[in-house]
């Protein structure tokens, strides 16, 4: 409680040292262009003043006794405008006032500090050094302590933080050496796409917060393993990835989009290119797929061995899978055999097939064993991980926890469209845009292609 009353203290002090400082600019640049000095040389010639100079010194010392009244409302009025010009600048930066107080006692509140031990005579003595606010930004409060900064404490608080401070904190940096930064302000907003993202030979991801807008070229796609629940933004991320395709369709050899939900959430697309666009809505579809992919991933490292090449260097096949589980669901309606060599085929086309151009994008609502092989999950190269509250699910997905603690983010909080990209070269959180059901009509022939 001590420690409470001293900080709220020290602001009521310092609102009224930058209130006495205003008051006192003004009275002094009042007295200088007033008649104050005619008053003054009156005051020190009194003795020697006739009536008339007399009269005047009674008119300036009731107009001085005036002005103190004056003086007195300008002191209220400088200090309204300090509080009130405090409280303005704190809403700039994404604060309420009583947000910003909190945010001063927070150290005190949570018990951020370090102890510093001290020897008095043969006496030793504990001194508590609390944190202190460094400095304000628009969306981060940066604390500091000279005797070192306890991050991890602040990263397990984050939860009573928000609660605490009636905000959501989006990232807890560690600033070497005796800083930390609370972000309270959303680093990626949401947007919507618009076809200037579009480019050729490229597919647009989205807006990382370090990378900023993230293109991956045709021939640089790998196998992605895209994780998020219901209502975390997944139906429309895959539509984001397949309207890019769309866009560069004549530079893929073909596209299979394979949903065993009925095909309800691909089957608009297979009015474009029914040449090159082939929807897969039934178990009894995907075994002759497989095998179809399986011979031409063959073919084509026969290809690269005459050519001498290590990847191959045509066109694309791109394959996208909506809810893996669904395949595990309904495989068991094949024969034994068919079910176990769909199985293996799968898992043969994700170990080989990248470097012969054949990519997958395997979706799915969690990543544990239950829903996705093991196998399968670990030979999708690249992750992407939308809102999942699981811990498990996050475990699976990323390997650990070491990426979602670097990043500061906690993936069960995530927006619509939110997500850790976990690649070889990319490690980001990234806001993907929203993109309507119906923009594939842009390629629909008659209309404009986008272009």
């Amino acid at each position: 409680m001590k420690e409470y009353l001293k900080v709220i203290t020290l602001t009521i002090i310092k609102y009224f040292f930058i209130t006495v400082s205003l008051w006192f600019l003004f009275v002094l640049f009042y007295t200088i262009f007033s008649d104050i000095p005619t008053f003054l040389h009156l005051a020190s010639n009194i003795n020697n003043l006739s009536t008339y100079e007399l009269e005047q010194y009674v008119k300036h010392s009731k107009i001085i006794a005036n002005e103190t009244n004056a003086y007195f409302i300008v002191f209220l009025i400088s200090l309204l405008f300090v509080v009130v010009s405090h409280i303005l600048l704190l809403k700039k930066k994404g604060l309420t006032y009583s947000q910003y107080i909190k945010f001063k006692l927070l150290p005190h509140f949570f018990g951020f500090f370090k102890k510093i031990e001290k020897e008095n005579s043969s006496k030793k003595i504990n001194k508590y050094l609390f944190d202190k606010i460094y400095k304000i930004k628009n969306g981060e409060i940066i604390f500091y302590n000279p005797a070192g900064i306890d991050y991890e404490k602040y990263n397990k608080e984050k939860d009573n933080l928000e609660h605490y401070l009636n905000l959501t904190i989006y990232k807890i940096d560690k600033i070497f050496p005796n800083k930390v930064a609370i972000k309270y302000k959303d680093p990626l907003e949401k947007f919507t796409f618009t076809r200037e993202l579009f480019k050729k030979d490229m597919v647009y991801f989205g807006r990382g917060f370090n990378s900023g807008d993230i293109y991956i070229h045709l021939k640089d796609l790998t196998h992605y393993l895209i994780v998020g629940q219901s209502g975390s933004g997944k139906s429309v991320f895959q539509n984001l990835l397949i309207n890019n395709i769309l866009f560069n369709l004549e530079q893929v050899e073909k596209l299979f989009l394979v949903d065993l939900k009925a095909g309800v959430e691909f089957t608009q697309y297979q009015k474009i290119d029914k040449n090159k666009i082939e929807v897969i809505s039934d178990i009894s579809q995907l075994l002759p797929l497989t095998r179809n992919l399986i011979e031409i991933m063959e073919n084509r490292y026969k290809t690269m061995i005459e050519q001498d090449i290590k990847n191959w260097n045509g066109k694309p096949i791109l394959i996208f899978i909506d809810e893996y589980a669904s395949i595990k669901d309904q495989a068991q309606n094949l024969e034994k055999n068919e079910n176990k060599e769909l199985n293996n085929n799968i898992r043969t086309l994700l170990a080989k097939a990248r470097a012969s151009g054949i990519k997958f994008f395997i979706a799915t609502q969690k990543a544990t064993s239950d829903s996705i092989d093991t196998t399968v999950r670990e030979n999708l190269q690249t992750k992407i991980l939308l809102r999942t509250v699981s811990k498990d699910a996050q475990r699976a997905v990323l390997g650990g926890k070491e990426v979602i603690e670097e990043l500061g983010v906690d993936p069960a909080k995530f927006d619509k469209g939110r997500y850790i990209f976990f690649g070889d070269t990319i490690q980001d959180l990234v806001q993907a845009p929203f993109i309507p059901d119906d923009f594939y009509k842009i390629f629909l022939k008659g209309q404009s292609n986008g272009k």
